[in-house]
């Protein structure tokens, strides 16, 4: 059975994982719900630090609304080469891929040097960003907002491999997450009748 963390009565170091981040220009539902929760965190007394990818290469450190930003550079990780290889071969958006599973690297690397690490990671399902703190061993938390698999399930010519590829990396990232926790009750349902064990809806 899964564990599944349970937050305690105490103020946490809680760390977001996304893609982008205020300021700068809102891109999506996962940005905007990561960026109110973050606020949300922080005005409840919690410390809260968000890695996102860096749009120039270069690593920034920012505070942007008592937040701790940091915007990291994808890096190549162990392993790197053989995806390289495997997404070239079944996909023609392999560096995309690529560059997701580099930011997740590169994720674990920049939280590894801090000296207070987060109590509590959370990551969305997408393209599995919090692989790599979850096999180092850190507390993460999956929050689901719209899986690959929907995709599939919705057009059935979607049998790509590509899209077989994402759909096992974010099942792989739910299964092994402490926590999995849908923004809707839609959602809810879906992964239950996925056979997913969910811990409760965290709504906007």
């Amino acid at each position: 059975a899964r564990a599944v963390v349970a937050l305690p009565e105490r103020l946490m170091h809680i760390l977001f994982l996304v893609n982008h981040f205020p300021p700068g220009p809102p891109i999506g539902g996962i940005v905007t719900y990561t960026h109110l929760m973050a606020r949300a965190w922080k005005d409840a007394g919690h410390e809260v630090s968000v890695v996102c990818q860096s749009q120039d290469g270069r690593r920034h450190e920012m505070q942007a609304e008592g937040v701790r930003v940091v915007r990291v550079r994808t890096q190549p990780y162990p392993g790197a080469l053989w995806d390289k290889i495997k997404f070239r071969l079944i996909s023609d958006n392999s560096q995309r891929l690529l560059f997701h599973r580099e930011f997740s690297y590169a994720a674990l690397r920049e939280v590894e040097s801090w000296l207070r690490k987060p109590d509590l990671v959370e990551s969305p399902e997408a393209f599995a960003w919090g692989w790599h703190l979850q096999r180092a061993g850190f507390p993460v938390v999956a929050r689901v907002h719209g899986p690959n698999r929907l995709a599939r399930e919705a057009d059935p010519s979607e049998l790509l491999l590509r899209a077989r590829i994402l759909e096992e990396a974010e099942w792989e990232f739910m299964r092994d997450a402490k926590g999995v926790f849908p923004v809707t009750e839609y959602m809810k349902g879906v992964l239950e009748g996925w056979g997913v064990r969910v811990e409760g809806v965290i709504p906007l």
